[in-house]
């Protein structure tokens, strides 16, 4: 894959924000797919770096350094490949633990920006590639990672669930800030596609239940976060949220004090509870298919992207 429109707008509103992309390693030599109506977008969308974005018009296809470093003010921007076939600056294998591998000194704990653009779901050992991301990173610096998430079966090993970066990218592992986007786009090739969505993905420990994805397009995710403190990743091994759940006998976090807000809104979730039970009541009564048939309906309204209890448009 490569940059396309969507992850570039995510990105410069990182820079926007004040992230500094200075020294940026990227997850294999990354291209850069961009029409000129989106070019014109992007400085439309972003007036303060308008010049910028203007005067950089790679051809369709260009290796990515120049538009890094004109767009998104990059010094260094170094690429780790398993093969030096695309000019990779390091040769690396990310299957294989980065701190034992015979890499430069000034490459773990050094970059402000780790940043993949399709290359994790070609990686067999995730956990280890993610723990190497984390590890090239210095403190205050900015991963972010842009994979499959749906309808992408057959591009590479995996695709990739939001639960799986809301369970990683967390204090414990040494990150804050996180983001969870999805980026929608009409075909299979997210170069060649020009019309591109972007949702913002809530997580599900804080929704109380799973946040499926049933799309008849493929979808892309980019999960961005700051790492916070130089800790050893996984330590304990991350655990699915909704499990997490159901096995934890703590009820301590129930046991505040409840505010007038909060009354207000128990108050119209025991209205909802009590609408819920009487529909329930009511398709107990028909017949077994049916039954299965609106259970299929509900599933399907609840991982549609137009679920606002899940999924929102994101705007940078």
């Amino acid at each position: 894959m490569g940059f396309i429109c969507g992850n570039l707008r995510v990105l410069l509103s990182h820079r926007r924000q004040g992230v500094s992309f200075r020294k940026t390693l990227l997850l294999g030599r990354q291209q850069v797919f961009l029409r000129p109506s989106e070019i014109e977008g992007l400085a439309k969308e972003f007036p303060e770096f308008a010049i910028q974005i203007r005067s950089c018009k790679p051809a369709f296809g260009d290796f990515s350094e120049v538009w890094l470093k004109t767009c998104l003010g990059s010094e260094i921007v170094d690429s780790v490949d398993a093969s030096d076939f695309e000019g990779a600056t390091i040769v690396h294998d990310m299957n294989l633990d980065i701190d034992q591998a015979d890499v430069p000194s000034d490459v773990v704990g050094t970059y402000d920006a780790v940043i993949d653009a399709g290359s994790l779901e070609h990686i067999f050992n995730v956990p280890v590639a993610l723990q190497n991301c984390m590890r090239l990173l210095k403190t205050g610096g900015v991963l972010c990672l842009a994979t499959v998430a749906n309808n992408y079966c057959g591009h590479g090993f995996y695709q990739f669930s939001p639960e799986l970066f809301f369970r990683v990218l967390q204090p414990e592992n040494g990150f804050e800030n996180l983001e969870v986007l999805l980026l929608r786009h009409p075909f299979p090739g997210a170069e060649l596609s020009g019309s591109q969505q972007i949702y913002q993905v809530k997580d599900p420990l804080q929704v109380g239940s799973r946040v499926g994805i049933v799309t008849s397009s493929p979808v892309m995710i980019i999960a961005s976060a700051t790492k916070c403190s130089d800790v050893e990743c996984f330590r304990k091994f991350p655990q699915q949220s909704d499990y997490q759940k159901r096995w934890s006998t703590d009820g301590a976090e129930n046991s505040h004090a409840v505010s007038p807000n909060e009354r207000r809104y128990t108050a119209f979730a025991q209205l909802r509870r009590a609408l819920a039970y009487l529909l329930r009541s009511l398709k107990s009564k028909l017949p077994i298919d049916w039954q299965r048939s609106l259970s299929g309906m509900e599933q399907r309204a609840a991982y549609s992207l137009r679920n606002r209890k899940h999924f929102k448009v994101w705007k940078p």
